[in-house]
């Protein structure tokens, strides 16, 4: 919608054509005082009463932002301090002839979400605060993607592991996307483990109620258990797990239970950001059921020569071949 500004003394100007004379610094007194006319109204809409004085700021605050982006665009080029005219005049030109409420309704367009990404490189470990103060920590190896602001839900995507600790909020649900598995909750605590490439995917409730979804199955989790999604098989199953197992990871804990000699080199790979060579001989017999508490990889590899019976050397620095045969018994 384009606005006309109609005068006795002066020409009929578009919206545009009068804040880009303003900028050039060739309005005229009369001029200027029609934008400043045009922003006083807008302050003193009276849709704020039926929104709310107390979400003036905040909305005031959406809108130049997203006015920033839009004119940004059209312009390709720095603007003075002037440039506050533009954002007041557009915005009104945007809101003029709907109303302020139904701007809001109508206005946000995806395209225009701004998306960020946080990630952590094998070997590192993050903690993320979400726009709603919800905190997410992840492991090695990971990618989270969420918007700069939440809409109508909080929506975010996670490549990886991550540790989940959500803020209430009963009008908008968070959730989490995970290639085939969904993941929504009001507010609670829970882990998500799905790294690309693995058979299975694990969802695992510390607090609160869970939804684990995929296309074809749902399930809700209480504290205690978990949701695991067979890849391959695409099916979901539920149990009763020990939450120290899939969450001590979090105090820098690296916690086996009952695994192999392979699954625990590649915990080791993403944890320490490392490549280990097994050696063919290693028949892989292990039930490893073991516990390293901030210890280095070296420490961690004695350990494991002493258990398994295997022997290891640093080919170079961030290569590590394992080889013999372990766990004889």
């Amino acid at each position: 919608m384009v606005l006309i500004y109609k005068q006795d003394t002066m020409a009929d100007l578009s919206l545009k054509e009068l804040i880009e004379k303003y900028e050039q610094g060739k309005c005229s007194e009369e001029e200027e005082k029609i934008l400043v006319q045009y922003f006083d109204a807008f302050q003193q809409d009276e849709a704020w009463t039926e929104i709310g004085g107390d979400k003036k700021e905040e909305i005031h605050r959406q809108i130049f932002s997203r006015i920033d982006k839009r004119i940004d665009r059209q312009l390709g080029r720095k603007r003075s301090a002037r440039s506050v005219i533009w954002r007041v005049a557009a915005s009104v030109a945007l809101i003029a002839g709907i109303g302020l409420s139904a701007y809001f309704l109508y206005w946000p367009s995806p395209s225009e979400v701004v998306m960020i990404t946080k990630s952590t490189e094998r070997g590192q470990r993050l903690t993320v605060q979400l726009p709603d103060g919800s905190k997410v920590t992840l492991n090695s190896g990971s990618r989270l993607v969420y918007p700069e602001i939440f809409q109508d839900q909080r929506t975010v995507t996670l490549t990886g592991e991550a540790f989940f600790d959500v803020e209430k909020d009963a009008r908008k649900k968070f959730l989490i996307t995970s290639g085939d598995i969904s993941t929504t909750v009001l507010g609670t605590s829970f882990n998500v483990k799905a790294y690309p490439g693995e058979e299975k995917a694990h969802v695992t409730v510390v607090t609160g109620k869970v939804a684990v979804s995929t296309p074809a199955q749902k399930f809700e989790l209480i504290p205690g258990q978990q949701a695991t999604y067979n890849t391959q098989l695409k099916s979901l199953v539920q149990e009763e797990v020990d939450l120290a197992t899939y969450t001590a990871w979090k105090e820098g804990i690296l916690l086996f239970d009952g695994n192999s000699l392979l699954q625990v080199a590649d915990r080791l790979e993403r944890w320490y950001g490392v490549e280990i060579e097994l050696d063919p001989t290693q028949n892989d017999r292990c039930n490893l059921k073991l516990s390293f508490d901030n210890l280095s990889l070296q420490q961690v590899l004695d350990q494991l020569a002493i258990v398994t019976g295997i022997e290891y050397e640093f080919i170079e620095n961030q290569r590590v071949r394992i080889f013999g045969t372990g766990c004889r018994n």
